[in-house]
């Protein structure tokens, strides 16, 4: 699968159907809050063996992310569901 300006490396495309390249892409903003992509999904890059229907992102920043990712999907129609776990140091 072909897409303009796909911020995934071309060998992650083939673990992810069209419309999840499609929000994957609208993410590029999370770097700005150091958010990496863990779970499922990440492992699915690795080793290629399932499909996997979420993304878990996690960051050691204390910001309002939950905003951006709301702000992001809303206007595209997409259903959004954002969790938050917040662990403050030991």
């Amino acid at each position: 699968m072909q897409l303009k300006r796909s911020i995934l490396k071309p060998e992650y495309l083939t673990a992810l159907n069209k419309e999840q390249i499609e929000i994957f892409n609208k993410l590029a903003w999370t770097k700005r809050f150091d958010l990496y992509l863990a779970g499922g999904t990440a492992l699915t890059f690795y080793l290629n063996h399932r499909t996997s229907a979420d993304f878990d992102f996690y960051s050691s920043k204390i910001e309002n992310i939950t905003r951006y990712f709301i702000d992001v999907f809303k206007k595209e129609s997409y259903s959004v569901t954002v969790e938050c776990q917040i662990e403050v140091g030991h």
